[in-house]
């Protein structure tokens, strides 16, 4: 019965992702797709996306939109940089 393994605690038993570079000693990913992202990021090569209102640079879309929907912005962009 799944509910019975459920309460139990077993888990599954295969690996989680790990990152054995730039420092990392192993840190592990709970998916293969998370591991991927986080080597684009920690390489410089994932897209890179700025906030409009105050430059803050994002390697993720989503901090991106938190920031700009909690109002984050340290200071506000002067005309000039626009």
């Amino acid at each position: 019965n799944n509910s019975e393994s459920q309460s139990r605690g077993v888990v599954s038993q295969k690996p989680k992702p790990q990152c054995w570079e730039h420092g990392c000693n192993g840190r592990e990913f709970s998916t293969f797709s998370n591991l991927l992202r986080h080597q684009r990021e920690k390489s410089g090569t994932a897209a890179k996306s700025y906030c409009p209102k105050c430059g803050a640079e994002f390697t993720r879309t989503t901090a991106r939109n938190g920031h700009l929907a909690h109002e984050k912005c340290s200071k506000q962009r002067r005309a000039s940089e626009a």
